[in-house]
């Protein structure tokens, strides 16, 4: 049965892969990266990418035996990628400057530095062998946001930005709707982001704490774990 807006690749995947790299940007910062694909994708295929940008970890790191079992993509935002991808679509999903295991620190959200990654990051993207060079940018909240920038840049290969909810006016969204400090979010997010940007999970739950260790670092091994701990270092800053 054909569904409304349905891929035509619908049923030729079976299962996803996922590489992860380091991109190093204009200033030396090296961004982490997630490319997830097509498992077995056969040779000379191209496809179109989404870019997803993100401050709240790009993916988490599992532990044993959880780190056994499934694909690593946990959740909705999971279901969402693995279904995106099983349609035919890479997906490319990055920890911002300065969150998640990405290098380099944060002045505030979205700032210019943040922002101009999105372009460098799309011409990575269009040089790649699984790349049809046809971008579109996602994100909900806060990615939404970032989808949005990255858009605004005018990149030739970002064809279309695809927001589930994006901020429009942070300052009447957020900060202070109408004119009321909204502190109860803005100093719980604050902290909540502080916490994450140190490898901790901001939640009490010991279930949770059980199964997920950090964030998921690029590669394994020791020399994987020396970089993480290098760049959590450099989101003191």
């Amino acid at each position: 049965m054909q569904f409304p807006y349905q891929s035509p690749d619908f049923g030729r995947y079976k299962k996803v892969f996922k590489q992860s790299v380091f991109l190093t940007m204009r200033d030396g910062v090296e961004l982490a990266v997630d490319i997830w694909l097509p498992k077995n994708l056969p040779a000379g295929t191209r496809l179109p990418c989404l870019l997803h940008q993100t401050r709240y970890w790009r993916g988490a790191e599992l532990r044993w035996p959880f780190s056994a079992m499934g694909d690593g993509l946990l959740g909705h935002e999971g279901k969402m990628v693995r279904e995106l991808v099983l349609h035919g679509f890479a997906f490319v999903n990055v920890d911002c400057r300065g969150s998640g295991a990405s290098f380099g620190s944060r002045k505030h959200p979205w700032s210019p530095d943040e922002v101009q990654d999105g372009y460098e990051v799309a011409d990575w993207i269009v040089q790649q062998a699984w790349s049809d060079a046809q971008i579109g940018t996602i994100g909900i909240s806060y990615t939404g946001t970032t989808a949005e920038f990255a858009r605004s840049l005018a990149h030739p290969a970002i064809k279309a930005c695809m927001p589930l909810f994006s901020l429009y006016d942070i300052y009447d969204d957020i900060a202070l709707p109408g004119g009321i400090p909204h502190d109860g979010f803005v100093v719980e997010w604050g902290r909540a982001n502080a916490t994450l940007d140190k490898n901790e999970l901001p939640v009490k739950d010991p279930l949770i704490k059980l199964l997920v260790r950090g964030v998921s670092p690029v590669g394994r091994g020791p020399a994987a774990q020396a970089r993480l701990q290098a760049a959590l270092e450099d989101h003191k800053r």
